[in-house]
């Protein structure tokens, strides 16, 4: 990106002023359903194509789901297919825990089998990759070894298709990604350097979809579309749309993955002076915008440390 895509940025900023606009919080909107991108001209728009994160593509554990899942589609063969399997793999494990939580919701068609499929993706695709020892999730995030918010869920309106309930919650949620990212900044800043390339990350479950989403900052905040995928909710959807939940599912994990062993890396430890220098710089980062009256409560995990 160059100064003409900033100064296009701060141009929007300025125009949606008190609109409830992530703007407001110097969040650079970048994804599929953003107003800001699609009003970027061709040549600023291909400069932000051209910084725009993806998913990883080869890595052993998604060889291994590939291979697993082979030409299979239908859930009755994938699941008689991992029922009749060693689950010795957490690859293994993993495509089981989806499956059986399948298995639960086509044998009901209640709603709480769905939340436990959306949970399964979060706790084990994740732990498919990432070292558990220095992560904790809880129902709404996942938290690296400093207690910092690395992923967060949002997904209180799986069954709406409100388009208005759609643009709160992405707010909502662009705004949490923003909080824990100056969070991670300012708690890292208390001993070690933090990586350059620090990335806090976001799950939207809506209308049956899902969407994953980044946030970095490179002079301004910027939030990514990494990736949308149908979720499946009958035995025909399964057939047409498992295949690619599940291995997106996988593509994302690895990319958090990534960005926990940064963190876990750790940078270079920080004199006492040079702490106090990146402590008072980091407590000028601007305060979130407090959520508008009514909007629906912020998705967090309870008894959250404070920073």
């Amino acid at each position: 990106m160059n100064a003409a895509t900033y100064s296009a940025f701060d141009q929007y900023a300025d125009e949606h002023q008190g609109r409830s606009d992530v703007s407001e919080d110097f969040i650079m909107d970048l994804t599929a359903d953003s107003s800001f991108a699609s009003s970027l001209p061709g040549d600023i728009a291909d400069l932000v194509l051209a910084d725009h994160p993806s998913l990883p593509i080869t890595f052993p554990e998604l060889a291994e789901l590939t291979q697993l899942i082979g030409g299979r589609s239908s859930f009755q063969d994938i699941r008689d297919l991992i029922y009749s399997t060693p689950i010795n793999t957490n690859v293994r494990h993993f495509l089981y825990a989806s499956v059986d939580g399948y298995a639960d919701y086509f044998g009901s068609y209640a709603h709480q089998p769905l939340v436990r499929i959306i949970h399964t993706m979060l706790n084990d695709a994740l732990r498919v990759l990432a070292m558990p020892e220095h992560m904790e999730v809880s129902n709404f995030a996942l938290y690296d070894s400093r207690y910092c918010e690395l992923v967060l869920v949002e997904y209180s309106s799986m069954y709406q298709s409100d388009m208005g309930r759609f643009v709160a919650e992405r707010w909502r949620l662009s705004r949490a990604m923003k909080h824990a990212f100056d969070l991670t900044i300012k708690r890292y800043a208390r001993s070690v350097l933090p990586h350059p390339r620090i990335s806090v990350f976001g799950i939207h479950v809506f209308d049956g979809g899902i969407t994953f989403l980044k946030m970095d900052f490179r002079s301004r905040y910027r939030l990514w579309q990494l990736s949308w995928v149908d979720m499946p909710t009958s035995p025909a959807e399964f057939e047409q749309n498992f295949s690619t939940y599940i291995t997106e599912s996988l593509r994302f994990a690895k990319l958090v993955d990534r960005e926990l062993r940064r963190r876990r890396a750790g940078g270079r430890h920080l004199s006492q002076e040079e702490v106090l220098a990146l402590q008072t710089a980091a407590q000028q980062l601007a305060p979130t915008i407090p959520s508008p009256p009514h909007s629906p409560t912020t998705l967090s995990p309870p008894n959250s440390p404070t920073p």
